[in-house]
């Protein structure tokens, strides 16, 4: 089917991306502005607008065009920011119904008393409903569930105006029996009322995190349904032709049913989305250790890659919330193109973590912002062209623009406008330098052993500024940079994991255990993924740990084969090394091999997308020189500089100064650094000491 058309798409906090991948390999991108009130409408209006102008038909005509479509949403993070979800019921063992609000003894970082805060309470007290039941840790029933009582409680629950019911009972990760019967029960009395039981959405130890899983799952599950099913409805109806595939916060693709059953897993998917396709740029590229900086309209993400391995965190944090989640590592910063300009409440200027979103928006877009933001600074310094902004769709007001930041700072700071703005970007080039610091050095490494894969459509004025920070010598600014996550959606794999504690000692347990547990967490992820099981992968990864300690290590078991008379020395030196490079030289507790525990298994099995082949380009043969033209900057310091097209430059380096544009994006290449550009159209910044 050589009109073929890929399609991968964004939501972001201003701007709606999506990326389109054609037969040939090549590569097209689109922008249009995030309609928060009706977020598929964006999407529309943008696929309208890709369909005019580069594929020289109509929508209608487009979309059965369409074969592959993935998404990455941004609905469960905006729920989860505002807290405005469900009001969930929950029902728990008797004497439990303070889990929540004990939580781990929750605590911030600070030595001040004053400023402690307890994790925001998603369930009121009088909707948690505690029922005499009991399994024991071997999953044997200790005390017998009342059906009746349970119904009785359940009733009042529904009867109070409980929109979403979650369950969760002691060790039901080893009997579920009766989280079914609860669900039995509600389906036949309140059918309309969605119930998640954690002993399917996390079945694992550790009855807090267990909890707050299957709560958080019930409390965004309204947007989820509603959001994704009229997405699919309303596409379904102008053409498409084929399922939306969405994106995860593992790194894999899963369907609409799948996320319906499980929302909380499309928890930041958009910025995962940039890391997979960062992923494969650098396989590419064969860079070997990257780390990713994404700038887009409201926040600055950035993650770590390492030898084509994407960095995850186990027990993610979400809102102050421990979860069992275990996620891409990406660490968020309230820093973005829309971030807002101001004084903090002791007079100090800041910028975000508040952003003008979409709407009113950024003032320099003239569609009704008064507060000046990232990108109003960028416009006043003259880095981003006023004329031309997104392709020439966009025209920025300047003058506007520099009023407005004037009339805010010039007679609080007694500066003027663009001492104003060199002192916002100083902000901004510290704290995301300071968020690839808590990815790097505040986990042992060194940034200057990285290259910069940047992306994001404001990332490229600020990256080579962090870099220089950071020590960093590289910088790759990929083609697709201003809609790269979309591009992401097309990298990944479709996946489905599960999990199970199973408490195996390494040393001393029944390895039939080990094997059939195995086996039949990949049989249940194969089932959920549905379809011809050839060419799936399997991945399977292991917590341990030594058996008094609180937490565990998590280690990939792919390269071990349970099946091998030396599989359980295998494990224990693989544990050994794992755990002396996360704590240090000698910190492994010699002799005591029969403590090591096995605590949780997950399985992953996946089958790897079409392969995303690029388009080489044949560079231009027209000079760096000859396609320069030249703009009065005031960054560092007033200065005029040249401004070269992404076309003109090639694999020749050309020195900054200078402000490279594509467009939908705009690099700047401070001195000592160079620009060139490679047959991807990838644009590469590498530093020299001349």
């Amino acid at each position: 089917m050589n009109d073929a058309v890929r399609l991968g798409v964004d939501i972001g906090g201003t701007f709606t991306d999506l990326a389109f991948l054609t037969a040939d390999g090549s590569v097209f991108r689109e922008k249009a502005f995030t309609t928060p009130d009706d977020w598929v409408q964006g999407i529309l209006n943008g696929l309208g607008s890709a369909a005019e102008r580069h594929f020289d038909c109509t929508l209608p005509e487009l979309l059965p065009r369409i074969v592959e479509f993935t998404h990455g949403t941004t609905i469960v993070t905006n729920v989860l920011a505002q807290m405005n979800g469900l009001r969930v019921g929950l029902v728990t063992t008797g004497g439990f119904r303070d889990t929540l609000r004990i939580a781990r003894s929750a605590r911030q970082n600070t030595l001040d008393l004053q400023v402690q805060e307890s994790p925001p309470q998603i369930v009121a007290p009088t909707d948690i409903l505690e029922l005499d039941e009991r399994v024991d840790r071997l999953g044997d029933i200790v005390v017998p569930l009342d059906a009746n009582a349970a119904k009785a409680g359940i009733d009042r629950l529904a009867a109070n105006g409980v929109e979403a019911l979650a369950v969760s009972f002691l060790w039901s990760f080893e009997n579920p029996e009766h989280e079914r019967t609860i669900r039995t029960i509600v389906e036949r009395n309140h059918p309309h009322l969605p119930v998640f039981l954690s002993s399917d959405v996390h079945p694992v130890i550790r009855e807090y995190e267990r909890t707050v899983t299957t709560v958080l799952n019930a409390y965004v599950s309204r947007g989820v349904r509603e959001y994704l099913q009229g997405l699919q409805q309303r596409l379904d109806e102008r053409g498409l032709r084929v399922p939306v595939g969405v994106m995860q916060c593992t790194g894999g693709i899963t369907s609409i049913e799948d996320a319906l059953a499980a929302p909380l897993l499309l928890l930041a998917s958009g910025p995962v989305g940039g890391v997979i396709a960062a992923r494969e740029l650098a396989q590419r590229l064969s860079i070997p250790r990257v780390i990713c900086a994404d700038m887009g309209g409201t926040s600055f993400d950035t993650a770590l890659i390492e030898n084509g391995r994407v960095g995850r965190t186990n027990r993610a944090q979400v809102e102050r919330l421990k979860t069992g989640l275990t996620l891409v590592d990406v660490v968020s910063i309230g820093t973005g193109g829309g971030s807002i300009a101001h004084l903090d409440p002791s007079g100090r200027p800041s910028l975000g973590p508040h952003s003008a979103g979409a709407v009113p928006g950024p003032v320099a877009y003239g569609r009704g912002g008064t507060r000046p933001t990232t990108t109003d600074i960028a416009v006043a310094l003259n880095l981003l062209a006023p004329e031309g902004f997104l392709g020439g769709r966009v025209d920025l007001d300047a003058e506007t623009t520099g009023r407005a930041i004037a009339a805010s700072f010039s007679s609080v700071l007694g500066m003027d406008l663009h001492e104003i703005c060199r002192g916002y970007f100083r902000i901004g080039f510290a704290a995301m330098a300071q968020a690839v610091r808590s990815v790097t050095v505040e986990r042992g490494h060194d940034p200057q052993h990285f290259a910069l894969v940047s992306y994001g459509g404001a990332s490229g004025l600020f990256i080579a500024g962090i870099a220089e920070q950071l020590g960093i010598r590289k910088i790759v600014i990929p083609e697709a940079a201003s809609v790269f996550s979309a591009f992401g959606m097309l990298c990944g794999d479709v996946s489905r994991t599960n999990s199970r504690t199973i408490n195996w000692n390494v040393l001393t347990g029944d390895i039939d255990i080990l094997r059939v547990t195995k086996e039949a967490l990949e049989a249940v992820a194969r089932e959920r993924l549905g379809g011809n099981v050839e060419g799936t992968a399997i991945a399977w990864e292991a917590d341990l740990k030594f058996g008094t300690q609180a937490y565990e290590l998590t280690l990939d078991l792919g390269a071990l084969d349970c099946s091998s008379d030396g599989f359980r020395r295998s494990l224990i030196d693989h544990f050994r090394d794992a755990y002396e490079a996360r704590y240090g030289r000698g910190t492994h507790w010699q002799g005591a091999d029969g403590l090591i525990t096995l605590v949780n298994l997950r399985v992953t099995v996946a089958r790897p997308v079409e392969g995303v082949e690029h388009q080489k380009k044949r560079l231009s043969t027209k000079t760096a020189r000859e396609a320069k033209t030249r703009r009065t900057v005031y960054w560092p310091a007033k200065e005029v500089i040249p401004v070269i097209s992404v076309d003109g430059l090639d694999a020749r380096p050309v020195p900054g100064p200078l402000i490279v544009e594509a467009g939908d994006t705009t690099v700047y290449v401070p001195r000592k650094w160079q620009a060139m550009r490679d047959s991807w159209n990838n644009v590469h910044l590498d530093h020299w000491a001349g």
